[in-house]
């Protein structure tokens, strides 16, 4: 991990002058959001659509799970 030739090139890599190390301006970091947002939603929308069907679909001779026992915590 430490070998002398990572640490020479990350040194290196600091102290290169010609990288552009400015901060994230407020405009690039809105459209960071949008295009996260622009390629999470439609995704989160189909996902929650399929999982209600597979939920819900109960037959008639199937009868949804109930508990059998109730334990009680020993501590409070």
């Amino acid at each position: 991990m430490a070998r002398q030739s990572h640490i020479y090139s990350r040194i290196e890599t600091v102290l290169e002058t010609g990288v552009r190390r400015s901060p994230l301006t407020r405009r690039a970091a809105a459209l960071a959001v949008v295009v996260v947002l622009a390629a999470v939603l439609p995704v989160a929308a189909l996902q929650n659509n399929a999982e209600d069907e597979r939920v819900y679909n109960i037959s008639a001779d199937i009868v949804p799970p109930c508990p059998i026992e109730k334990h009680e915590p020993a501590h409070t």
